[in-house]
């Protein structure tokens, strides 16, 4: 059997440096040892000792699991002998029938038995220990015992694996914020109390809460093991969310009356740590349209995992007609990503013009009703300068219209946008709007209106009329310092009007520029709009001004 002999010498040079002392580990060996001599300049004896630990270590894994280590240590000196004894090539393991399921599919089993190359061993074991823990075995053991010579190059075997106990979930404890309904918990990250304890599994499903706008994980979930219990320790902090933006004048219309005239847009989210969302939209464009909406959504009724939302949307053209639409919503949420919806929307309008004028304008009072389904799916980007990165909302909906005469009706809309994340500084965003109605007829004022930020830039807010229309909006970011950047404006879309016979597709260009403070999100964008009837021309070129602040 051959032996190979390795001195490693460490000696003590005490050299005093601001007062600190250097070890020097002399490794010496034979010529035709696995080992180079080198040496070692260490802080102190401790880490010797881990060098050489780390030597030992390393040779037994590569096939010298018999190795002898004798050392000897003195107030300057660390002398340490190993030997070798016989290299062991492959390891023969006999394994228990229970255990089967533990072996890792890629490795051959003939009879209750399988070969390992000897420095494959550890990992073969780190793997079972892992299978365990993905069972809830999170202080499972695997061990090789009555290990003896098959030859002079091979050993026996037999595979050993303590399964522990089965760990569950008896407490989950949340610090930082304390008062975050335990529905987000639940269902969203699906720790429960007496759920399975699987670490691998509890960590991913935590990060899942950083894709609730008002929640940030701020650490790494931790465990603590008692004797008959298992507790979770969840590190998250409440993220301000409410949002406002908009610009707001004030003055008289033509009747000497006060006017409110702009642009609000205020979002208020999780102000009564329920994950309540209230939301208020102003819009009067001067041109003789005003909007308002307003909506509210309640997550989690009776801790199931359903919200109720309700929207009230008024609009008004003129003296022409008015609007008034009232929407139900129930949403099934089946993570924290995606829910499931059916809708029902309701809508009155009213013609304010005579009947002479109603034939002209193709203006006629109605009421709809319409009940449909639908899907949603949100995934949130870095915070703030670009909140969302993907978003899809498909709705189909079945209904009527009543004027003079019944008439049935079918909306689908489609909405989604997505960044692309080329690399650090290149970015491209995509927005989708498309909405479709259906009808053997139509009336004015129950087309889609579209047009300006929201929509397609270089038009005017709701400039546009149609029954039927898609809009892509598209940027390229080009990031500047980490909260600056610049982008292109590439707007294409088509719209049809069955009403005016009207099908055209449309286009709006430009640039812009984004800038993070903190006091919100700023930007601005300056494009230009071309169609089939309508040239590019400078005096068409719009300024689109948005600040999104944060509170």
């Amino acid at each position: 059997m051959l032996k190979l002999l390795f001195t490693f010498l460490c000696v003590v040079g005490l050299t005093f440096y601001s007062h600190s002392q250097t070890i020097h580990l002399q490794v010496n060996t034979m010529k035709d040892s696995l080992l180079s001599s080198k040496r070692y300049t260490l802080d102190s004896f401790d880490a010797a000792e881990t060098e050489l630990k780390l030597k030992i270590d390393s040779l037994r894994s590569i096939g010298y699991p018999f190795l002898e280590l004798n050392q000897k240590i003195t107030d300057k000196k660390l002398l340490a002998s190993i030997r070798l004894n016989q290299k062991i090539d492959t390891l023969y393991i006999e394994i228990k029938k229970e255990d089967l399921d533990y072996i890792p599919k890629t490795i051959k089993i003939d009879d209750l038995e399988i070969s390992l190359p000897y420095r494959d061993v550890q990992i073969f074991q780190k793997t079972i220990i892992e299978k365990l823990k993905t069972q809830g075995l999170s202080f499972g053991k695997s061990f090789l015992t009555d290990l003896e010579f098959k030859n002079d190059h091979a050993l026996n075997a037999n595979l050993v694996i303590d399964k522990g106990q089965k760990r569950r979930i008896d407490k989950v404890n949340i610090k930082g914020y304390e008062s975050l309904p335990k529905s987000y918990i639940s269902y969203f990250t699906g720790l429960k109390i007496g759920s399975e304890f699987i670490e691998s599994r509890i960590q991913r499903n935590t990060e899942k809460l950083d894709n609730i706008p008002f929640i940030s994980v701020k650490k790494p979930t931790e465990v603590l093991f008692k004797k008959d219990s298992t507790e979770l320790f969840l590190y998250l902090e409440k993220f301000n969310s409410n949002t406002f933006d908009g610009f707001l004048g004030f003055g008289n219309n033509e009747s000497n009356d006060f006017e409110l005239n702009g642009y609000l847009n205020m979002v208020l989210l999780n102000n009564l740590n329920f994950g309540e969302r209230l939301g208020v939209i102003y819009k009067n464009d001067g041109d003789g349209q005003r909007t308002f909406e307003g909506n509210i959504e309640l997550p989690f009724v009776f801790t199931s995992p359903i919200s109720v939302g309700a929207d009230l949307r008024i609009f008004r053209r003129d003296s022409a007609f008015s609007n008034s639409s009232q929407t139900v919503e129930l949403k099934y949420y089946l993570n924290e990503k995606l829910n499931l919806k059916g809708t029902a929307e309701f809508t009155n309008s009213t013609s304010l013009e005579s009947e002479d004028l109603n034939s002209i304008s193709e203006i006629e009072s109605y009421s709809s009703s319409f009940y449909g389904i639908g899907a949603e799916f949100l995934k949130l980007g870095p915070r703030r300068l670009f909140g969302v990165n993907t978003y899809v909302n498909v709705n189909l909906s079945l209904g009527n219209r009543k004027t003079k005469n019944n008439t049935d009706q079918y909306k689908l809309t489609l909405n989604g946008q997505h960044q692309i994340n080329i690399n650090y500084r290149n970015r491209l965003y995509l927005n989708l709007n498309s909405q479709i109605l259906i009808s053997n007829d139509f009336r004015n004022n129950e087309l889609f209106r579209f047009g300006g930020v929201n929509s397609i830039r270089g038009f005017a807010e709701n400039s546009l009329l149609a029954s039927r229309f898609a809009v892509l909006q598209t940027e390229y970011r080009y990031i500047l310092d980490t909260n600056l950047y610049a982008n292109t404006v590439i707007d294409v879309g088509n719209y049809e009007n069955k009403l005016n016979n009207i099908n055209e597709n449309i286009m709006g260009y430009g640039a812009g520029i984004g800038l993070k403070s903190k006091a919100g999100v700023f930007n601005l964008i300056i494009a230009n709009s071309v169609s089939n009837v309508q040239e590019s021309n400078f005096s068409n070129t719009r300024i689109h001004i948005n600040f999104t602040s944060f509170f």
